[in-house]
């Protein structure tokens, strides 16, 4: 509360001290936003955790998209200043006949913690660009014959900077595809009639009150597309990574879309031979930012101070230093 009035020959602005304690407080972003730590913030380290987008997958028996990367840490400096969130969409699934899937896009508190976009599947034919799942902060999975992709690392720099996995292998003979990689593990490969499954995702419990926590799992990798008919006998599609992927098909079905909040990579759909259409490919999930900021006590001392407010504060122990 401010006054104007004569303070002992000084007039202008008079403040009351601001003292308190600012309880635990969790601020949870699935679209873009701004952070402050509130009245009296000065900096320190909060909890934070950033996932970006998933992956799309790619279009009938194909790879599935990988999680999106995933960064969490307990205790990291933060400085006075708001910070900008931005939270990455999920990819699109892959459409013939551009049937790659879309890669997620990057999260990011300010420019501290930046969790990169999945990577998204392969497609079924092979792209016109270059075959394979798509790199990301966890990797698509490889469409028939073809590889998974390659994780990359957080542009952050903060150590671990490692934020996902590799995409799993397509099929030799032209069954299906690889699963999506999740931080927790890679996408699994496709050696027989079963698509791979989606990598799990990891686990953090800052979204959580820090007296009694629960964990979340995140990034999970989407699952491969199968093919079914006589070139896949009793083919199906690849299991949803743990942490928000979705699951691919077999035959024509429509594969699994990442969940929001998580992101999870999307799942691939499936192929009945002859076709020619297949199922429709899933898209990944959007991304995440949790900041749990610590539960703290400030005193603000600026301004001009009345007598009385002096007074009143020093009896009672809570003049600002």
């Amino acid at each position: 509360m401010s006054s104007v009035f004569d303070n002992g020959g000084i007039v202008g602005a008079v403040n009351d001290p601001a003292v308190g304690t600012n309880a635990e407080n969790i601020q949870t972003f699935t679209s873009p936003g701004t952070w402050s730590g509130g009245t009296g913030w000065t900096g320190g380290n909060v909890g934070i955790l950033v996932v970006g987008g998933g992956g799309g997958a790619g279009q009938r028996k194909a790879g599935g998209g990988g999680g999106g990367g995933f960064r969490s840490f307990p205790s990291q400096p933060v400085p006075a200043a708001s910070q900008t969130v931005i939270i990455g969409g999920g990819g699109a699934g892959g459409t013939v006949p551009n049937s790659t899937g879309v890669s997620g896009a990057n999260s990011s508190f300010g420019s501290i913690v930046i969790g990169t976009g999945g990577g998204g599947g392969g497609p079924t034919p092979e792209p016109e660009g270059g075959p394979g799942g798509k790199p990301g902060g966890s990797a698509g999975g490889g469409e028939n014959v073809q590889p998974g992709g390659s994780a990359v690392v957080s542009p952050d720099g903060i150590s671990p900077t490692a934020q996902g996995n590799a995409g799993g292998n397509g099929n030799p003979g032209n069954k299906g595809g690889g699963g999506g990689g999740g931080k927790g593990g890679a996408g699994g490969n496709m050696p027989g009639s079963t698509a791979g499954a989606g990598g799990s995702g990891a686990t953090s419990d800052l979204a959580s009150p820090s007296a009694s926590p629960s964990n979340t799992t995140y990034a999970g990798g989407g699952g491969g597309g199968a093919a079914t008919g006589p070139i896949n006998p009793g083919g199906s599609g690849g299991s949803a990574g743990p942490g928000g992927g979705g699951a691919g098909t077999a035959g024509d079905g429509a594969g699994g879309n990442g969940t929001d909040g998580l992101g999870g990579g999307g799942g691939s759909g499936g192929f009945a031979y002859p076709g020619p259409s297949g199922g429709s490919a899933g898209a990944g999930g959007d991304g995440v930012v949790v900041v749990r900021t610590p539960s703290f006590s400030f005193s603000i001392a600026s301004g001009v101070w009345s007598m009385k407010a002096q007074f009143d504060a020093k009896k009672a122990g809570q003049w600002p230093t």
